[in-house]
């Protein structure tokens, strides 16, 4: 996922913080399509 301040791409499942940046993400602030954190066990329906 990139992170919507600086476009960092980074993986969510290891948190919701930009490692570049700082910016902490939040569920509400992101999609689950987008976000793909979840290990495949909840899916947007």
């Amino acid at each position: 996922m990139n992170c919507p301040d600086c476009g960092y791409e980074f993986d969510p499942a290891r948190g919701l913080q930009c490692p570049r940046c700082g910016t902490r993400l939040d569920c509400e602030g992101v999609s689950c399509g987008d976000c793909g954190g979840c290990s495949g066990l909840f899916f947007r329906s």
